[in-house]
């Protein structure tokens, strides 16, 4: 009796799974209800993407859908009609006002439905059409300057007395480059200097009762090549792995190690070029370069040119395995555009100069030198920096509370020395 109850037990349980089973696989997904229509666009458009100057204008559109869509701008500033509709073939009319803001302004228009859509995207100048100007210090080397400034402006251009000589405006209207999404500026060409001394020329642009100025300063080559010449004499050039065409009359962008654009000197450097001397101090007076830097040259010596500091474009310099020896000089403090600093790997000794914080650096590495005392307070000024090495020195003391906190700002920062006998405490 006890076997058969137990046995209608196990059958009913049974049932009432496969009932729970079946109930389960019977229930089925909500259908999506959400309208998907598909737009494509007819007109021959390069990414979407439009820009309009101050004064706006008008933008039509035309393409199909298969269900019915919306037009929605992100911005209120931009009108669309129609703003909806069903299948079919649709003109669609975006109309950019004049605009009144200080600052350029973006805006999209999508159509479609939520989750299908075409975006289209639309920017405009602001009411104070700046141009983006600054000077030029040129070689003698011919080459053409492109001038930034907003799209579909028109200038009335005017050169100081002279400059028509050597500098021909080549058009005094900028377009649109719907490839890149810049303007592609006012042009300029600029002549070979071959007159044996140094000229300058001031360019007048003029648009709606405004004048915007910049000065073009064109060196004779005789300016630069002899400091060019001054380093390679005092490095050893005759023995570099690298010297292609130093000491010719080729253009200095042919001068290996060499980086010219807009005709300016920016970037001198020289790695794994079996250099061996000192850096002249004359190095200061390569005025535009942005880069300067010599890597594993172990028979470079001496001290680092205080020089460096007179370079007012400089933001990276990078002496990395070399022999220079002595104080990192406090002049460089001077050097107001300095972003990275790699004095890594040499033989530095003193103190880490507290003016160093007068820069915007965002890499400082000091990493493997004979740097003595603390961390400088002066070094907390800088808020911009990102990467900080100082390992393998010298350095001792407490590090105060300023400090602390300025390091807690800085990911990973790499202080620790690691010479037995040295090493730095946090002030609690």
């Amino acid at each position: 009796m006890k076997a058969r109850l137990f046995f209608m037990c196990m059958i009913l349980s049974a049932l009432i799974c496969s009932c729970g089973e079946d109930d389960v696989m019977s229930v089925k997904p909500e259908k999506d209800t959400k309208v998907r229509t598909r737009i494509t666009l007819l007109d021959a458009i390069t990414d979407e993407y439009y820009y309009f100057a101050r004064e706006g204008g008008v933008v039509t559109v035309t393409f199909t859908a298969d269900g019915p869509w919306d037009a929605t701008p992100s911005e209120d500033w931009i009108l669309v009609q129609p703003t909806s509709g069903e299948a079919g073939t649709h003109q669609l009319t975006i109309t950019i006002p004049t605009c009144d803001a200080e600052d350029t302004r973006h805006a999209e228009v999508r159509i479609g439905k939520p989750g299908n859509t075409q975006c289209l995207r639309f920017s405009q100048a602001p009411v104070s059409e700046v141009p983006v100007l600054h000077d030029y210090e040129l070689t003698a080397s011919p080459v053409r300057l492109t001038l930034n400034v907003y799209p579909e402006q028109v200038f009335e251009i005017t050169l100081s007395e002279g400059a028509e000589q050597w500098i021909t405006p080549l058009n005094n209207c900028s377009k649109w480059d719907y490839f890149h999404e810049s303007a592609t500026g006012l042009n300029f060409e600029i002549k070979a200097n071959e007159t044996g001394q140094p000229r300058t020329g001031i360019v007048t642009l003029s648009r709606e009762g405004r004048t915007y100025s910049f000065t073009v300063s064109q060196h004779h080559d005789d300016d630069l090549r002899p400091v060019l010449m001054e380093f390679y004499q005092a490095l050893g050039g005759e023995q570099w792995k690298h010297n292609d065409h130093w000491g010719t009359d080729a253009p200095l962008d042919d001068w290996s190690g060499l980086i010219l654009e807009d005709g300016q000197l920016v970037t001198l450097e020289m790695h794994y070029n079996n250099l061996k001397g000192e850096i002249p101090e004359s190095i200061g007076q390569l005025k535009t370069l942005r880069e300067f830097g010599i890597v594993e040259s172990k028979d470079v010596v001496g001290q680092l040119p205080e020089s460096l500091g007179d370079l007012p474009n400089l933001r990276r310099l990078s002496i990395i395995y070399t022999g220079i020896s002595g104080a990192i000089p406090a002049s460089l403090g001077k050097a107001s555009k300095l972003e990275t600093l790699w004095l890594c790997f040499n033989q530095f000794s003193g103190e880490i100069p507290g003016e160093l914080g007068e820069l915007p650096l965002e890499g400082l590495n000091l990493t493997g030198n004979n740097l003595t005392g603390n961390i400088p307070e002066g070094l907390t000024k800088i808020h911009t920096i990102n990467r900080l090495f100082l390992t393998e020195n010298r350095l001792s003391g407490t590090i105060s509370s300023t400090v602390k906190s300025w390091l807690s700002g800085i990911q990973d920062p790499e202080i620790n020395p690691q010479q037995e006998g040295y090493g730095l405490t946090i002030q609690y």
